[in-house]
């Protein structure tokens, strides 16, 4: 009687297990490519799976129906779903069962997404910059880098490397070396110029008289012209101009100045 009462329960267990509701795939599928999510069970069941939104069902042989990530289906024995992932990652299938005597449920399943034909690339970066100018025996320049190590991304670096910096003695010739006059000078006979102490010019101009220790020669009657022509009430600071009677005369410039003056003092007394 007891080995009788033993062989039924096995059996009703083994009826029991049979009956379950399982589901089954790859743990792990490709990118955008299809696979299938097969349900097995017994001869009647009814089925509601949580399919996350990320996988769309590309075909359904029991002819279920979806809403959002909720799947219901009525079917028997095996049920095959031909599914698709869009996203990366990982998704977990899972949901409950009945055959008529509650609600059970279903153990899940992970999936991992991942892409086989993807091979990531590192955008390009930017040049590496010159080395700095020398302080304290030391230059610094950066650089960039891009490998799996950076996750394929763009990485600025600072390098540094020694130098010899330029000795006090040499750096004080450089600048006697560049310590020039700072004003107007003449350019060549007809152009003035600005010298600025390290030997840069700039502001330069034309002098159509001629130009005379740093200064454009402007006749006499310029000047009276340029006067009459500009009085007005404000600060004026022209380039210095030499009138061209304040020249000094040469040697035979003084005869002839002496000549014409006692040829206009004759002519005067008579």
């Amino acid at each position: 009687m007891e080995n009788k009462l033993i062989i039924l329960l096995c059996l009703m267990l083994s009826l029991s297990l049979a009956s379950a509701v399982s589901l089954s795939a790859f743990s792990e599928v490709n990118l955008n490519e299809n696979f299938n999510l097969i349900i097995s069970g017994g001869s009647f069941y009814a089925v509601e799976l949580n399919i996350p939104e990320s996988i769309v069902i590309i075909s359904d042989e029991s002819a279920g129906s979806r809403v959002g990530t909720l799947y219901k289906t009525v079917s028997s024995g095996e049920t095959t779903l031909v599914l698709r992932a869009t996203n990366f990652g990982e998704e977990t299938i899972n949901g409950v069962y009945s055959e008529g005597n509650g609600v059970i449920d279903i153990n899940p399943i992970t999936i991992s997404i991942i892409d086989t034909t993807y091979v990531p690339v590192c955008s390009p970066c930017l040049d590496n910059t010159e080395w700095s100018n020398c302080e304290d025996n030391s230059q610094i320049r950066f650089t960039y880098s891009c490998s799996s190590a950076t996750s394929y991304r763009c990485v600025q670096n600072v390098e540094n490397q020694y130098c010899e910096s330029p000795s006090s003695s040499s750096t004080q010739d450089n600048i006697i070396e560049n310590n020039c006059d700072v004003g107007w000078i003449c350019k060549d006979e007809y152009t003035i110029l600005y010298q600025s102490s390290d030997c840069s010019t700039s502001s330069i101009q034309s002098c159509d008289n001629g130009c005379l220790n740093g200064a454009c020669i402007i006749q006499q009657e310029e000047i009276e012209e340029f006067e009459d022509e500009n009085d007005l009430d404000i600060d004026i600071a022209p380039i210095d101009v030499i009138p061209i009677e304040t020249i000094v005369p040469s040697f035979f410039g003084k005869i002839w100045n002496f000549l014409k003056a006692v040829v206009d003092f004759l002519i005067f007394w008579n």
